[in-house]
């Protein structure tokens, strides 16, 4: 059986990555902002045991939640779009010193690697190779 490629084991990572930060914030956001609203009310005058007051931090905690797991999840996606990306550029620029190094495996000298853009590591990585 042969492992996952490397680009698809950074997109799974990344997506551990965004469900941990998922999860801690919305644990987080579920702690910290009802008591916020609460004590705003309060500030506000308005007194705990008001039905007014039970509905609006209902309220609040329906729309804050609705909010966040959009706001979450259309986050993820973009972050997901952009990591796929990045992991596609990668593996190119993989694919491109693999094929050079068969290259010159195969006795031509002359395979060169093209310049990635992807940072000062895999430029000097491909200029390296290259000389």
């Amino acid at each position: 059986m042969s492992r996952a490629g490397l680009s698809l084991r950074l997109v799974v990572a990344i997506a551990v990555v965004l469900v941990a930060a998922g999860v801690t914030t919305w644990l987080v956001a579920g702690v910290v902002g009802p008591g916020i609203f609460h004590d705003h009310l309060l500030d506000g005058g308005a007194r705990t045991g008001e039905e007014a007051v039970a509905h609006a931090e209902l309220a609040f905690e329906e729309a804050s939640g609705r909010a966040l797991a959009v706001g979450m999840l259309m986050g993820g996606i973009a972050a997901l779009a952009v990591s796929l990306l990045i992991a596609r550029r990668l593996r190119a620029s993989l694919r491109h010193l693999a094929r050079a190094a068969g290259d010159i495996a195969g006795g031509s000298l002359q395979a060169r690697v093209p310049d990635p853009r992807m940072g000062g590591e895999f430029e000097e990585l491909a200029s390296s190779f290259n000389q």
